[in-house]
């Protein structure tokens, strides 16, 4: 072929099938014929952002979005409209770049039409934006690096995994050109999604899930609008949406990769119940992630009980504290048995006074240590209530009290009587909390854990893996006045983190007293 030395200039799908490409744009006649998927031409033009360097000032990186439709423009009276792109927007990737002597970079949103330029963005958005640990991960790791192995058959999931491509790179490269094009990617990606989800036979597909998931991230990200009460809307109908794939489409592949990203939530609801909480590992077995997630998913269940002690007293109160004690310890079991597991698993140490290379394990830890604070808390709120509560004699006990089958269990056999008359439970009964009592600790562990992640090159990606500890351990403690200057600190290093990608903390997290 003429223009490129020693190079085919046909698409990537017949260049793999060694045969004679018919170079018609966007798609080839060739894989028309063959109702082949058209991988496109990216041979001669790149989408490359990177930093320009001061020693190529006369150099201009062009990106991939800079080759205009010639034959579209040729025939209109006027000049194409397009935006100015940064030149630091261009970044080689590991195809090369393309260099031009002189000329500005420009950007046209026609081009995204071209499936080549489409699938050079993603690319650029899971390179730059995912550590290279992760990506190594595979299967293993977070959902985003499954986005170049979809078809992209469906319009919704193309559209929505642009929108958050060109959001983060633009952010990355403070180029508001990319970031305006995502807002319209995204606007499109709803409008798509809801096309998707009103077809039969692309509602249960796994682009759909996987594009409600992209349009979510899109929300944290970027929280356009009303964008806090479309995401909470958005989480609502991915549930509803999950739920009625049912539990045998997400045991394995990507299904399953999506549902593990998705199944972590704030309330309860029917991913807490034990069908689905072991029913999509059946051809799998759990990380120690996942296994960790389980434990979070118990925290809703247990905490909406908490409404219920504001109207119970005396004994009620006491059976139902003493209740919750017993969820705690089993919770602590399960954490423990998590952090052996985890010690058995990593090769050397886990935690590092020096800085490790290993985000995926700090991004474990703090969730581990984040749940520790949660229980240990509850513990110590627990048995401080449990001191307090004051039993009338009379209604002190149970009707099986002299015929009590098993002695320790009914709270009647370790009841004490106090001077006012009445009666209290001996707290030396309970078992004791020993180191569960300082979770100081554990708290200060996910705080110095935290510059360590955001102090990466990507930062994007370690605030996303910072977020969720953190407001865990600042929800826990931020009323405690033992942990004011924890609390102040932690509040500023949300909104450092708000400002680095996740700007939905803006409206989610209540950093005032």
């Amino acid at each position: 072929m003429v223009g490129v030395a020693g190079k085919s200039k046909g698409c990537k799908t017949c260049r793999r099938r060694k045969t004679a490409c018919g170079l018609q744009r966007p798609q080839c006649v060739q894989c028309t014929r063959s109702k082949r998927v058209c991988l496109g031409y990216d041979r001669d033009i790149l989408f490359v952002p990177v930093q320009a360097s001061p020693v190529d000032k006369k150099t201009v990186m062009k990106s991939m979005f800079t080759e205009l439709k010639r034959n579209s423009s040729a025939s209109q009276s006027g000049p194409v409209s397009t935006a100015a792109m940064k030149p630091e927007t261009t970044r080689k990737i590991d195809t090369g770049m393309a260099r031009y002597s002189e000329g500005g970079p420009t950007f046209s949103p026609d081009n995204l039409s071209k499936a080549s330029t489409r699938h050079q963005l993603i690319n650029a958005f899971i390179t730059t934006c995912v550590p290279d640990s992760e990506l190594r991960m595979g299967r293993s790791g977070p959902w985003l690096v499954l986005l170049p192995q979809f078809l992209m058959r469906t319009k919704a999931l193309e559209t929505a995994s642009l929108a958050i491509s060109a959001a983060a790179l633009g952010r990355v490269h403070n180029d508001t050109t990319l970031i305006n094009e995502s807002l319209k990617l995204y606007t499109q990606g709803l409008r798509e999604l809801q096309n998707a989800l009103w077809n039969p036979k692309l509602m249960y597909d796994d682009e759909t899930l996987a594009a409600c998931l992209s349009l979510s991230l899109y929300e944290v990200m970027e929280c356009p609008g009303d964008a806090y009460n479309a995401y909470v809307s958005h989480c609502n109908g991915c549930m509803k949406l999950v739920e009625v794939r049912g539990i045998d489409r997400h045991t394995s592949g990507i299904a399953h990769q999506l549902f593990v990203a998705f199944r972590s939530q704030a309330r309860p609801n029917f991913l807490s119940s034990p069908l689905w909480v072991q029913g999509p590992w059946k051809g799998s077995p759990k990380r120690v992630l996942d296994r960790l997630i389980d434990c979070l998913a118990m925290g809703p269940i247990i905490f909406q009980q908490t409404e219920r002690f504001r109207t119970l007293r005396s004994k009620p109160l006491l059976d139902l504290a003493l209740d919750f004690v017993d969820h705690c310890w089993a919770l602590d079991k399960a954490l423990r048995g998590i952090y052996e597991d985890l010690e058995r698993e990593t090769a050397g140490s886990l935690y590092w006074t020096t800085l490790s290379e290993d985000l995926n394990t700090a991004r474990t830890l703090m969730l581990y240590w984040s749940l520790a604070v949660m229980v240990w808390s509850g513990f110590c709120a627990l048995y401080e209530l449990i001191a307090t509560i004051e039993i009338d004699p009379v209604d002190a006990f149970c009707p099986e009290y002299q015929d009590c089958v098993d002695p320790n269990s009914c709270a009647c056999r370790r009841l004490v009587p106090i001077s006012s008359g009445s009666l209290r439970y001996d707290v030396t009964k309970l078992p004791p909390l020993g180191h569960r009592a300082d979770y100081l600790t554990p708290a200060r562990n996910v705080c110095q854990s935290v510059e360590f992640c955001l102090n990466t090159a990507l930062p994007i990606f370690g605030g996303f893996s910072v977020s969720t500890p953190l407001i865990l351990v600042f929800e826990t403690v931020r009323h405690d006045p033992r942990f004011a200057a924890e609390t102040a600190w932690m509040a500023a290093t949300l909104n450092t983190i708000q400002n680095k990608g996740l700007r939905i903390l803006n409206y989610s997290v209540k950093r005032g007293a």
